[in-house]
């Protein structure tokens, strides 16, 4: 998650303390500087704690109707491709990915690609993040779930998206995470 986004939810996680510490310093700056704490001033300082706390929990609580929408149409989404990818994972690597399981594999990847999507837009917290990483790993060691990935001629095209074993290789090879064309 970039910095704008980390940002953001310290922000939003802190809100209140930041409302309280700008009238603390309005405070302060009266009395230190003998700023002219008339009318004006009170309501100025006061209608702008109001306007910020009212914009930052707005914003929250649609980004958080967002996130719930997100949450649970990826969920859903997951669920009806769920059985199929066991069962491509759990068949023999010996046996060749038929295009109905090929078309399954495309539908996960564009799901993990726009989970991860979300994610980096900072609309998909981490630790739910951190437990759809530790999912997609499940399938994504799978050699012929990889091989299927590594074959895809489309796997630049994954709004950045890379798989967690393409990060461990690389880790591993010291190679760059942006060529993930490596063998598992």
């Amino acid at each position: 998650m970039n910095i704008a986004n980390k940002t953001k939810h310290w922000v939003f996680r802190y809100y209140l303390w930041f409302a309280v510490s700008l009238v603390g310093f309005s405070l302060f700056a009266v009395f230190k500087f003998g700023i002219n704490w008339d009318d004006k001033l009170k309501l100025m300082v006061l209608g702008g704690l109001i306007t910020f706390v009212f914009f930052i929990q707005k914003q929250k609580l649609e980004e958080t109707r967002l996130f719930k929408e997100l949450f649970q149409d990826f969920n859903s989404r997951y669920k009806l491709l769920n059985e199929d990818l066991n069962h491509i994972r759990n068949e023999s690597d010996s046996i060749e990915t038929s295009p109905q399981d090929r078309d399954i594999l495309y539908d996960y990847f564009n799901l993990c690609a726009e989970e991860h999507l979300f994610y980096s837009q900072g609309y998909i917290p981490e630790e739910v993040w951190r437990s759809w990483w530790a999912g997609m790993s499940t399938f994504f060691e799978c050699p012929r779930i990889w091989e299927e990935w590594n074959a895809d001629p489309s796997s630049n095209a994954y709004y950045g998206f890379v798989p967690p074993v393409a990060v461990r290789v690389c880790e591993s090879c010291g190679g760059k995470i942006a060529d993930h064309r490596h063998a598992a």
